[in-house]
């Protein structure tokens, strides 16, 4: 019986494929990333900013019509915040990034032709933790001020390796020498809880970011 789904599941994909038209390319830009927090702890005093990342990777665009496609993706994109935490006249100062393997899969619907043309994206992310980092400022009454450089340890910083989110996005595309280029902007909401640790669901940290990135197609 399995073997009878997995074939099912095969035939169908080839014969999505051999319809659609396929195109493959790259891409490179920037993340602003940034975290959200959720407390309960009223002395708690969280300021965070946006952290620049970097995002590059694979486009594999399958067109079913003139102005509708699917398009997945394969990053590397850095994620994560500067955070300013006060509590008991302590500060707390941190670059927080976290390295991770995104792979976005979007609905794309266009306009325009195929000289120059808009679209707007919406779609699932599924991402993997590859490393991470903080460097942290700290300083308070009674004690020196220190810089700490710390690499991540997912399991022993209860930190939630994988991550689930929403994409959405707008663009432009236009045709030069039988490719195409494109620039587009997105907003990536998270909706994994990053806190992996025993908190009886009263705290959650998830991501957010806004990303401008530039990239080329070339049909297959």
């Amino acid at each position: 019986m399995k073997q009878n789904i997995v074939a099912l599941v095969a035939f169908l994909f080839l014969g999505f494929a051999a319809q659609a038209q396929v195109s493959v390319g790259i891409k490179g830009g920037l993340n602003l990333a940034n975290l959200k927090y959720k407390t309960d702890v009223d002395s708690f005093n969280f300021d965070t900013k946006n952290v620049t990342g970097l995002i590059a990777g694979a486009v594999f665009e399958f067109g079913l019509s003139e102005h509708f496609a699917i398009q997945a993706e394969a990053n590397f994109i850095q994620k994560g915040a500067l955070q300013d935490i006060t509590l008991n006249g302590f500060r707390s100062k941190s670059t927080i990034r976290f390295d991770y393997l995104e792979v976005p899969v979007l609905a794309k619907v266009s306009i325009g032709g195929k000289n120059l043309g808009a679209y707007a994206l919406a779609g699932p992310n599924f991402s993997y933790g590859l490393s991470g980092k903080s460097t942290t400022e700290f300083s308070g009454p009674g004690v020196d001020p220190t810089k700490e450089e710390d690499k991540l340890n997912w399991k022993d910083d209860e930190i939630k390796r994988t991550d689930v989110g929403l994409n959405l996005g707008v663009g432009i595309q236009f045709g030069v020498g039988g490719v195409r280029l494109f620039v587009d902007g997105r907003y990536n909401i998270g909706f994994s809880d990053l806190d992996d640790g025993d908190n009886n669901g009263s705290d959650s940290i998830t991501h957010r970011g806004t990303s401008i990135s530039a990239g080329v197609l070339f049909a297959l």
